[in-house]
């Protein structure tokens, strides 16, 4: 993995940046300069992005990126990866995509099998055309969420550089704005990503209009697409405001009380029927201190994972036990689904290199071979899941890697570092001590999904091992827990 690549100039470099000790005054923009190096490292850590090519400039707080990437999903995670950064309040992408070349009808076949397997875009007649890369979407869908799932499948396609989106959202009835007002905010309420008490939501005509202060550009684009519900015609978020001290600030206003296990099941029901993958089931969800069971029945394997990801979004979750059961309409043959999940894998821009062995046992896919990254190996399971027919994925993949050694110093530096410019964490709640490689992590968070990206972080700053007793407000506590890397790695 990149972010283990730690020979003695890099932790030198590290410690050069480290800015953890660093005080800034509140109400006052941080320096560009110290943006700039905390974006760049984090590009270079992150394994979803292939960094080498990508400039970085920063002026005022707006982050601009240029270079090239070789697929589009790259462009996509340099733009979140910016956005969660401390200080930035907004971010021009003008990186070019060299995709591996294609002819452009292969491409546009693979788009169009993949919205044909999708349960959630299959209902659709969506038109595919393809030029020298250039995907261009036409056609009719239900809901907002629906066309944003078939823009999305098409990026999944190897060869594609961009995607031009002209699919129109033709709602089934009109709803009076008052219902999608209390759509909206509940949507910010049950999602821990965003901060609903800071945010003003207004509807007229359909027409979404957010005020108020977030923590950074990236909150700031989760709240924009949580205002897509059903009756949204358009969203403006020009009058919400971007401010870095955003994230300390709240912990010293009112915050809502923890909520009870009751509310998080229906928050969790609410989640749902949000997402047109999920929405279609009758899924039992339980909950006791945060840890959530999902039972029940689904059609498709994919339907199965998002809803665990719908499940561990959902504010007030710490952990998912996922026991819905996958039962296919008609069962597939296992040659025909081992041959289409080497298509599938053939076909994924991040996976297109490797030599994947598949085998299929009654519906049930094992995948073998070797990845370079743990983010690739997670991303074979999920390419796997996304062909009709299979009922459960088992990866075997080994990660091509070997945690490497630094000093205690530098690893509780550089895990300060994460803290310090993670926009949703005040990490002057959170001491941290490094010892022979392990990093014990005290203090409290609001949140479990604060929780798990603190853990996140300090398996960044290149911890091998993390043994936490953070406590999150308004929960029993849950401590000591400890973390290895191999392992928490393969459950995230």
């Amino acid at each position: 993995m990149k972010r283990q690549q730690t020979g003695t100039l890099c932790i030198v470099v590290l410690l050069m940046w480290s800015v953890a000790g660093t005080a800034y005054a509140q109400d006052q923009l941080l320096p560009d300069a110290d943006i700039t190096h905390a974006l760049e490292q984090q590009l270079y850590l992150d394994e979803a992005v292939a960094a080498h090519l990508i400039d970085v400039t920063v002026t005022d707080g707006i982050v601009t990126l240029s270079g090239s990437v070789d697929n589009i999903l790259a462009k996509e995670r340099a733009t979140q990866i910016a956005e969660a950064i401390k200080g930035v309040r907004s971010v021009v992408n003008t990186i070019v995509v060299h995709p591996v070349m294609r002819p452009d009808d292969d491409i546009r076949q693979d788009i169009e099998q993949i919205l044909r397997d999708d349960p959630a875009t299959n209902p659709f007649d969506i038109t595919v055309t393809v030029s020298e890369g250039t995907v261009t979407l036409a056609g009719t869908v239900d809901s907002w969420v629906e066309r944003k799932l078939c823009e999305d499948d098409a990026k999944e396609v190897k060869g594609v550089s961009a995607v031009m989106d002209t699919i129109t959202v033709n709602y089934p009835e009109q709803r009076p704005d008052s219902e999608i007002k209390a759509d909206i905010e509940r949507r910010l309420e049950i999602d821990p990503r965003v901060n609903e008490l800071s945010i003003v939501v207004a509807v007229t005509d359909g027409m979404v209009t957010l005020s108020g202060q977030v923590g950074s550009a990236g909150e700031k684009t989760r709240a924009l697409m949580d205002c897509w519900v059903e009756g949204t015609q358009a969203v403006n978020g020009d009058a919400l405001k971007v401010v870095w001290w955003r994230t300390n600030k709240m912990i010293e206003e009112a915050v809502p009380a923890a909520w009870s296990d009751d509310q998080v099941v229906q928050a969790v029901h609410d989640a749902f029927s949000y997402d047109p993958r999920v929405s279609n089931f009758a899924l039992d969800v339980t909950c006791e201190h945060g840890e959530v069971t999902l039972e029940g029945t689904v059609d498709n394997f994919r339907a199965k994972q998002n809803a665990g990801q719908d499940a561990r979004n959902t504010r007030g979750v710490w952990h998912v036990i996922n026991r819905i059961k996958v039962r296919p309409p008609v069962l597939i043959g296992d040659e025909i689904l081992t041959r289409s999940v080497r298509e599938a894998l053939v076909a994924d821009p991040y996976l297109e290199r490797f030599s994947l062995t598949v085998m299929v046992r009654n519906s049930k896919v094992y995948l073998y071979g070797t990845v370079d990254s743990s983010y690739e190996k997670k991303r074979a399971t999920d390419v796997a899941s996304r062909v009709p027919g299979v009922v459960d994925v088992v990866s075997y993949i080994t990660v091509h890697d070997i945690w490497k050694w630094k000093s205690d110093a530098a690893i509780e530096a550089a895990i300060k570092d994460e803290l310090f410019w993670d926009f949703s964490i005040d990490e002057t709640r959170i001491t941290v001590r490094v010892e022979n490689g392990t990093a014990h992590l005290t203090g409290s968070v609001d949140s479990w999904s604060q929780y798990n990206r603190v853990i996140n972080k300090a398996f960044s700053g290149g911890a091998n091992v993390v043994e936490s007793e953070l406590t999150v407000d308004g929960e029993p506590a849950v401590m000591p827990i400890v973390y290895y890397r191999d392992i928490y790695e393969g459950l995230v």
